[in-house]
């Protein structure tokens, strides 16, 4: 039981204890619980795994291992566990990914016989600070959307008993199951299945607003007898208090928990090498093992779009090509109503940057754009980059409509920030056999000084990765990106103080939110959404729901890290440009308008699409005083 191989690891895992220590209650336990590890599981069932335990004494002593006095005493114990070790909670998701790895490329047999040793790319610090992020984002979203109500509910006349019989629920982790006693008018005192008492005080479940429905609560309760009645058993975990130093003190009180009905993922990666060094598939890890990192399979909305104006990057386009945010009219077809995209915000702003578009996540723009290349295009660049196996050609593909993991958007992302190289995702480091010998190295990167300890200079690593975008363009995406977070949907994360790109992204309806994000050192993936699609609600956004885990991430894992900009590669240029226009600024360019912009000297001349060209044609056809057939009209 709880992911424990052997009575050895159980003991660690039930007791922090080795197996030498332990005492008879205890052994007895771990005894009782091979036949139905899940069924007789201490922190989810402690009634059946008391009755298991004591089962398992009587037996003891009718064998004559024990004697009455020694079975007497053992079952008069209650069953004291050692909190649940937060490396077992952490790791879960990733571990089980490394063992789906192990068993593809070695089988069953050689991975559980073969004695083999697994190094990985994990970094422990950066996994415990991803979790404790997105778990606060997840229960900061859950608590917004109100108290769901009690575990369950007991007689208190016989409380202790009963509330042994109830079974915890799936995701309890380090939250301890209590039942309430008593509602004062400060307090409700609470009792455990131990038989201790303690309480929670108004301000501990102050956030419990009534539930009516997923869309709509009630007001933050005036009382504790609003939220919770006598018989109530519910989810708790213990008061601590933070002094100005930083010292936490536990308090003899308790506070309100609520596991949350939405759920969500976190991967952390190394854009320059491509190891995953943190991963996080989602709120619990229990009898599903569900990673919604790496096979939930989401539509990204807006945060593909940037992916599209790399395409049109690498076709002609600058960052501060002026393009029309205006009404956009698609035929999709014979006997099919014209598609008519709108903005998020319902509006439209009229001829504006490239730039600006992608700050503030236009969809008209990114459609246009999108038909003056050509759609095919874009499926070429998702097919480039690994998003999308077989991304079809429908123009809502470009707003993100088309599903993808959250793993491999994350490392799309790393290779824009890594410069454009080619990369896979690795979760293994390297892999020793049985007799110490490496089989496999992650990290097929060549060094032929590596071993040679008198060499003077220090070795230099090959990187035989593959560019695969262009380096110019790739550098005039990230800057947008960083204009994203100075100017566009991401300005919360202008609190971090640092050089940071990334995009937001919401779905129609908010049943996905995403924040794909990076440093010059570290790419971070983020989303929100419920396993069974529906709508997050009102003013639910990438940027109110993903955005926060992100920034909680950065700023903890970064804390001591100085910030550094981005690298700007060789043969990029900065020009003056006419803001108005987005041409080359000349003696006439008024001050104000004057702007910095990034040119790619290598960037071809802007090649339409025959569609965008029939798109054109079909207008002066239907509007022969207002459309010109300029084809450059969509621009400027």
């Amino acid at each position: 039981g709880n992911r424990s191989y052997g009575v050895v690891a159980a003991a660690n895992n039930y007791f922090n204890k080795s197996i030498d220590e332990l005492t008879i209650e205890e052994a007895a336990l771990l005894a009782g619980l091979p036949k139905a590890p899940s069924e007789f599981d201490p922190r989810r069932n402690a009634g059946r795994a008391l009755e298991r335990r004591n089962y398992v004494i009587t037996r003891l002593y009718e064998d004559g291992y024990i004697n009455r006095e020694q079975a007497d005493k053992a079952i008069a114990k209650p069953i004291k566990l050692a909190a649940p070790k937060e490396k077992d909670i952490v790791t879960s998701y990733f571990a089980e990914e490394v063992r789906r790895e192990l068993d593809k490329r070695y089988g069953k047999k050689e991975l559980y016989e073969g004695g083999m040793t697994v190094h990985t790319t994990i970094d422990p610090r950066y996994q415990k600070i991803a979790e404790k992020a997105l778990y606060k984002g997840l229960t900061d979203y859950d608590r917004k959307h109100g108290w769901r109500g009690p575990v369950s509910k007991i007689d208190v006349a016989d409380w202790q008993n009963a509330l042994g019989k109830v079974t915890a629920p799936e995701g309890i982790g380090p939250w301890k199951m209590a039942a309430v006693l008593k509602i004062e008018d400060k307090k409700a005192v609470i009792g455990f299945h131990d038989g201790t008492q303690s309480a929670i005080t108004y301000d501990g479940l102050k956030w419990a607003r009534k539930w009516y429905s997923g869309q709509r609560t009630g007001g933050q309760p005036a009382n504790i007898k609003e939220v919770l009645n006598v018989g109530d058993v519910v989810l708790v975990s213990q008061v601590e208090d933070k002094d100005s130093d930083g010292k936490i003190t536990v308090k003899d009180e308790y506070k309100l928990e609520q596991i949350p009905d939405i759920n969500g993922a976190i991967v952390v990666m190394d854009q320059q090498s491509g190891r995953v060094l943190a991963m996080v598939g989602g709120y619990i890890y229990g009898n599903s093992q569900f990673n919604r990192a790496t096979q939930a399979y989401r539509q990204p909305g807006s945060a593909f779009k940037p992916f599209v104006y790399l395409t049109a990057l690498e076709n002609g386009f600058t960052p501060g090509t002026i393009v029309n945010d205006g009404p956009i009219e698609i035929p999709q077809g014979p006997g099919l109503p014209v598609w008519t995209p709108k903005n998020y915000s319902g509006d439209f702003l009229g001829y504006i940057p490239l730039r600006k578009g992608l700050e503030r996540s236009r969809n008209a723009v990114t459609i246009l754009v999108s038909l003056m290349l050509g759609v095919d295009k874009v499926q070429e660049m998702a097919k480039r980059l690994g998003i999308l196996d077989n991304p079809q050609p429908y123009y809502s593909m470009v707003l993100g409509a088309q599903e993808t993991t959250l793993m491999r958007l994350t490392n799309a992302y790393s290779m824009v920030a890594n410069g454009g190289k080619q990369l896979t995702p690795i979760y293994i480091d390297r892999i020793h056999d049985r007799h110490g010998k490496i089989i496999y190295r992650g990290d097929a990167r060549e060094c032929d000084n590596c071993r040679n300890i008198s060499a003077k200079e220090p070795p230099q690593i090959l990187d035989s990765s593959r560019q695969i975008i262009d380096p110019a363009a790739d550098y005039q995406l990230i800057n947008m990106l960083e204009g994203v977070v100075q100017r566009g949907t991401a300005t919360k994360a202008l609190e971090l103080g640092r050089p940071l790109a990334g995009k937001t992204g919401t779905t129609n309806d908010s049943y996905d939110n995403w924040f794909m994000g990076f440093s010059p050192d570290i790419v971070v993936g983020t989303y929100i959404g419920f396993d069974n699609p529906k709508n997050m609600g009102e003013g639910a956004t990438g940027a109110s729901t993903a955005l926060p885990v992100f920034i909680d991430f950065m700023r903890d894992a970064l804390k001591d890290v100085p910030p550094k900009p981005f690298r700007i590669p060789n043969g990029v240029k900065f020009q003056k440009i006419d803001a108005a226009t987005g041409l080359p600024a000349t003696d006439a360019t008024s001050q104000e308008n004057i702007r910095m912009e990034i040119l790619n000297p290598t960037a071809p001349t802007i090649q339409y699409s025959p569609a965008y060209k029939e798109y054109i044609s079909n207008k002066v056809q239907m509007d022969p005083e207002g459309a010109d057939g300029n084809l450059d009209s969509g621009i400027y």
